[in-house]
């Protein structure tokens, strides 16, 4: 009897040990508001004020499945199937671009990958994630990834090899990334075309670098996305600050896309800060400039002229370290043609048009 109890109580040890090494989690967020924009323009050619829900503005709602494995050494295994909720309907999945072509209804089209890493080497991961740029736009973006107001939906908008179709992601790629060097981390990424014949069609390479020092960050990236023919078709450049003086963290930063024919850039640069008010209310805002902004939204045609600027501010409110409620408010004035928009979650400035837009939601996480 007595020996028994101590091979059970062995056994038990053994699951315990191997469950702590080995774990998988189920995870989402579900973002719903109200908001109000004004004016815009359809389809059909309409103007004026448009009230409705929104999913997303504050952070896209999403569910996802992500687990790792200790594989002892200091190597450890993982993998992110992530994928977007429209919470406002309960459709799941969206679009993603890969050699040449969009397919719709992707399932886990935010993140379907799996990653190796070493602690004091770094890691490399294959699959679907965030564009480098996409990335490093966020650390320095007052609204982070917010689907509204920030740089990364006003300015930043999205690469790829396909002119227009504003992926902040990429396919069919790896990451290599190092471990942290004294406060540098370095990466490189690189989407695979598939061509037959001309692994340069539909490729894509970039880099980055992000370096810490105590309250100080700094971030810098550069990508470029070949067409069909095997030559460029854009890049993107981004720098970017943030200092955290304790009262507030002040963000700085700059994005820059040149079109093909190296000449045509569009070019942004924000400013934004951030306070914590009290333990559960936070304030925000940020002012972001864009240069020679394309005639349409998610265009890549650099248009002379045709600048834009936007102002946004927003409030949280955290009713539990899950549960947050929130404000924002923003305007974007349009010069030329330009249609920078304020959110894209709402309907789009008409050209030449400013937009005011106004969300009020709560956003659950689990």
């Amino acid at each position: 009897m007595k020996k028994s109890l101590i091979a059970l109580a062995a056994l038990a040890t053994v699951a315990t040990a191997a469950q702590a090494q080995s774990s998988v989690t189920l995870y989402g967020i579900v973002d719903m508001g109200v908001m109000s924009s004004n004016p815009h323009d359809t389809a059909a050619g309409k103007t004026g004020s448009t009230l409705a829900t929104t999913s997303g503005a504050l952070s896209t709602s999403r569910w996802g499945v992500r687990g790792t494995e200790d594989l002892g050494g200091g190597l450890k295994a993982s993998f992110n199937l992530e994928s977007e909720i429209a919470a406002g309907t309960g459709v799941a999945g969206g679009s993603v671009v890969a050699s040449g072509a969009t397919t719709t209804g992707v399932l886990f089209h935010r993140a379907s990958n799996v990653t190796l890493e070493k602690s004091d080497l770094g890691s490399i991961q294959l699959g679907r994630m965030n564009r480098l740029e996409y990335d490093a736009v966020i650390a320095n973006d007052a609204f982070g990834a917010a689907n509204f107001g920030g740089a990364v939906r006003v300015a930043y908008i999205g690469s790829g090899a396909v002119p227009g179709t504003g992926d902040v992601r990429t396919a069919n790629a790896v990451v290599l990334k190092s471990a942290n060097l004294g406060g540098l981390v370095l990466a490189y990424q690189h989407q695979f075309g598939g061509q037959a014949g001309d692994n340069s069609y539909w490729s894509g390479d970039a880099v980055s670098a992000t370096y810490t020092a105590g309250k100080l960050q700094g971030v810098a990236s550069w990508s470029q996305n070949n067409n069909a023919g095997g030559t460029k078709n854009d890049s993107v450049r981004t720098f970017g600050l943030n200092y955290d003086f304790g009262v507030v963290k002040a963000y700085v930063g700059h994005i820059e896309r040149v079109v093909s024919n190296d000449t045509d850039k569009v070019k942004s640069q924000y400013v934004g800060l951030k306070a914590p008010v009290t333990a559960k209310i936070s304030a925000f805002g940020q002012y972001t400039k864009v240069s020679n902004a394309a005639a349409a939204t998610g265009d890549y045609a650099a248009v002379a002229n045709n600048d834009a600027k936007v102002y946004a501010v927003g409030v949280t409110y955290a009713f539990s370290p899950r549960t947050t409620g929130y404000a924002m408010h923003g305007t974007s004035q349009n010069d030329g043609t330009a249609k920078v928009y304020v959110s894209n979650l709402a309907a789009g400035a008409a050209a030449g048009k400013d937009q005011t837009a106004t969300v009020i939601g709560i956003r659950h996480s689990f």
